[in-house]
């Protein structure tokens, strides 16, 4: 009887040891480099031995400065060459950055509950790197090196027809120059005068907030107006081309410029610029307390940077140019 109770296979019987292994959980992200705001694949692997079970909870909104756009749980199909003990799941997901540089995708916790364990138990998932790159990169505007031409007969009929369209292209030039420089009486209709940047902004801003987009549920529309009048704004004050920069781009004019944007109005900025891209690339749906509290930005950055009336005693010359540079700073 002692033997028999010293036998491995009684231990078996009894439930003492568990033989149940530890999941296999790996990751990867697809494409390792990406610009700012696309969706990038997160693919999340699991294979156990049946003994193990998953809550299939979505992923957190936010891992760190990673935004995750959307996540599922899949059951892929099984290989044939695995046994039927193996199970598999997977967590298909997309994730995003809005900010530039190397990016690290931390340890995400999976929870299972192991078959006749009262506790369960959390792994975690390798942390995962990725390059976030401007949409304009070193490079992007050369021009593409020249092709070979092809090497074939062209027949005579082709030959024929494009000396024919040469001609008419030719005829129909003429004509053209001759109907241009024909007299006649060209109505002159003066445009109309634009008004000062701070008024426009200031008048944009009010038909804007005084609408109903929001009351509409287009919060995509409103943040993606808002931002317009603002880049605008920049566009007039600073004569540059605010409206095609990037918010990164945006804020490295504004720290090299400080004799122009003070520093409590580049912060502004920054907040600013970063809910109005995480509503329109993040699908981000803010409170009302968070689009009053853009709105007050806005006025305030146009408040802020409104020109200040030049004085009659402002030197003239390279002095007076000074002069206008100092009244568009920021107040403060």
């Amino acid at each position: 009887m002692n033997k028999l109770l010293s036998c491995p296979l009684w231990l078996l019987l009894l439930g003492l040891p568990s033989w149940a292994t530890d999941p296999d959980i790996s990751a990867v992200l697809e494409p390792e480099k990406a610009h700012v705001g696309d969706p990038i694949k997160l693919t999340i692997q699991i294979r156990h031995d049946g003994s193990w079970t998953f809550p299939k909870n979505a992923l957190k909104e936010e891992l760190d400065e990673a935004r995750v756009l959307k996540s599922e749980w899949v059951v892929p199909e099984v290989p044939e060459n695995e046994g039927d003990a193996e199970r598999y799941l997977e967590i298909h997901a997309e994730v995003a950055w809005y900010e530039l540089g190397e990016k690290v995708l931390p340890e995400i916790e999976l929870v299972a509950q192991e078959a006749g364990q009262a506790l369960p138990r959390t792994f975690l998932t390798p942390e995962l790197k990725v390059d976030i790159v401007a949409l304009l990169e070193e490079g992007d505007e050369e021009v593409a090196p020249a092709k070979g031409q092809l090497d074939m007969e062209i027949p005579p009929i082709w030959l024929i027809l494009t000396a024919v369209a040469i001609l008419l292209l030719a005829a129909l030039a003429v004509f053209l120059v001759w109907l241009s420089r024909r007299p006649r009486k060209e109505v002159v209709i003066p445009p109309k005068p634009a008004l000062p940047p701070y008024e426009e902004a200031l008048r944009a801003l009010e038909e804007l907030t005084s609408g109903t987009l929001l009351k509409e549920g287009r919060v995509k529309e409103f943040y993606v107006a808002i931002n317009h009048i603002v880049r605008h704004y920049y566009s007039r004050l600073f004569d540059i081309h605010a409206e095609e920069m990037t918010s990164y781009e945006m804020e490295t004019w504004f720290a090299d410029h400080p004799h122009l944007v003070s520093e409590e109005v580049a912060q502004w900025n920054t907040v600013f610029q970063e809910l109005c891209d995480r509503v329109k690339f993040a699908k981000y749906d803010p409170v009302e307390a968070e689009n009053q509290e853009n709105v007050n930005r806005a006025y305030q950055i146009v408040e802020k940077l409104k020109p200040q009336p030049v004085s009659p005693d402002t030197p003239a010359g390279d002095d007076a140019s000074a002069q206008k540079e100092d009244d568009v700073v920021a107040a403060g």
